[in-house]
């Protein structure tokens, strides 16, 4: 993105910072729905639901890469 915008130096640190902000900001609401998940959950779907996880994001990971 930096070459396709022909961003400068202090633009491209200013996007960076956004870019960093806003990644923590999915990474909270992603664990804030997983715990709300679970907290749905009973015991014996817990393991179920961690495993289906563990995959989703072994998927969603494959993709990006």
């Amino acid at each position: 993105m930096t070459k396709a915008l022909s961003l400068n130096a202090d633009q491209k640190a200013k996007l960076e910072d956004i870019v960093k902000a806003e990644h923590e900001k999915l990474r909270a609401i992603h664990e804030e729905t997983h715990k709300s998940i679970e907290g749905l959950l009973n015991p014996n779907q817990i393991p179920k639901w961690e495993k289906y996880s563990a995959e989703h994001k072994k998927k969603h990971h494959a993709k990006a890469n």
